[in-house]
């Protein structure tokens, strides 16, 4: 996760039409085969660029894709609210990874449209709270 830390360091400094650019180019790269890896990568990057909620109402949430694991918010159980953080955790000024993706259904994750579904509705982590250097 060091690796993926870094880069939303990277992408906080940096504007939002080139944040935007960047995951768009990266989500195309998914997109031409290759791998669920760097898929994976791409749903840990935006929750840890993005405060999104460890509970959110199920009936506002909208999901991008379909992995499966331990607490994940797909598919949909009949909850009240849905972890759109998953897989992570977060404590008092940390995030750590609290399960893994165990398998996928449906359709390709859509990083782009969950990035602009993110940057809709949640606001960016700052650099000191992912301990960016400076």
């Amino acid at each position: 996760m060091k690796q993926t830390k870094e880069v939303a360091c990277f992408l906080l400094q940096h504007s939002e039409k080139d944040r935007r650019a960047l995951i768009s180019s990266y989500n195309a790269l998914i997109h031409r085969g290759s791998g669920a890896s760097r898929d994976a990568k791409l749903h840990l990057l935006l929750r840890l660029i993005f405060d999104v909620p460890q509970a959110q109402p199920t009936d506002e949430a909208a999901i991008f894709s379909g992995w499966i694991g331990e607490g994940s918010a797909y598919p949909f159980h009949e909850t009240e609210y849905t972890n759109l953080l998953w897989p992570l955790s977060s404590s008092i000024s940390k995030l750590d990874i609290k399960a893994g993706h165990t398998s996928y259904i449906g359709t390709p994750y859509n990083g782009l449209a969950e990035y602009d579904y993110f940057f809709s509705k949640f606001p960016l982590r700052s650099e000191q709270e992912l301990g960016c250097s400076q």
